[in-house]
């Protein structure tokens, strides 16, 4: 059969549309950020306890955080100019909204980058098209990308307090993301790794090590009255 732009289009969208069914069915069921890469199940919070993981994510978030930003105007090529007074300058070097330094700002786009593979904000416009402030979206991996069957690619905000979904067009978001595999969904580190931070996990996890020496003290036990009946019996 003949790959037509309409049918590739089409696949596409079912791919989408399968894609957020699971993800809704995850988060009405757990309410948590689930990730599945080779049969092997990984959550960010569970992530987080891995002591590598989170000081590798906090120090890569406070570093970013820390670096100064600085806003130019380039309009006139010839005379590019450092911005400093203006409510451009606030936003995008100050303080991006009302509940946000621009140092918080960049710390959580980084940690959203580094463990959802991209960072989702809001840009909210004034009546004149220019922009007022740029907001994070809050639960940054219930952000679904999706296409429609006209290769239009879009983004929903799905949540489970039982809320209608919210849907966004490309233009509509500020996005900051990893490299895809499919052209529209980042790739996230955890997920890509999931079977190695649940072996770390399993690891460093007190409960987990106590269950393990626990079976092997029970497995040496069952051997050694084995012995001792082979030894004693008849």
């Amino acid at each position: 059969m003949v790959m037509t732009p309409e049918r590739f289009y089409r696949l596409k969208y079912e791919r989408s549309q399968r894609e957020l069914e699971r993800t809704k069915s995850a988060v009405d069921d757990f309410g948590v950020d689930i990730f599945s890469m080779g049969g092997e199940t990984i959550t960010i919070s569970k992530a987080m306890k891995i002591e590598a993981v989170y000081t590798c994510i906090r120090d890569k978030a406070e570093t970013v955080g820390r670096l100064p930003v600085h806003l130019y105007d380039n309009s006139n090529p010839d005379a590019v100019r450092r911005v400093r007074d203006n409510r451009l300058h606030r936003i995008f070097t100050e303080r991006p909204c009302d509940f946000m330094t621009m140092q918080g700002f960049m710390e959580f786009m980084t940690a959203s980058y580094e463990l959802y593979g991209a960072f989702y904000a809001y840009p909210v416009y004034n009546d004149r098209g220019g922009i007022m402030e740029i907001v994070p979206i809050r639960y940054q991996q219930n952000i679904v990308p999706s296409m429609d069957v006209n290769g239009n690619v879009y983004f929903r905000y799905v949540t489970n307090d039982g809320k209608p979904h919210l849907v966004f067009g490309i233009d509509e978001l500020f996005i900051v993301g990893q490299f895809t595999l499919d052209g529209i969904t980042p790739v996230s580190p955890i997920q890509y790794n999931a079977q190695l931070l649940n072996g770390t996990y399993e690891t460093e996890d007190p409960g987990n090590h106590f269950k393990r020496k626990a079976s092997l003290h029970s497995l040496r036990s069952r051997r050694t009255r084995l012995l001792m009946r082979k030894r004693h019996s008849g």
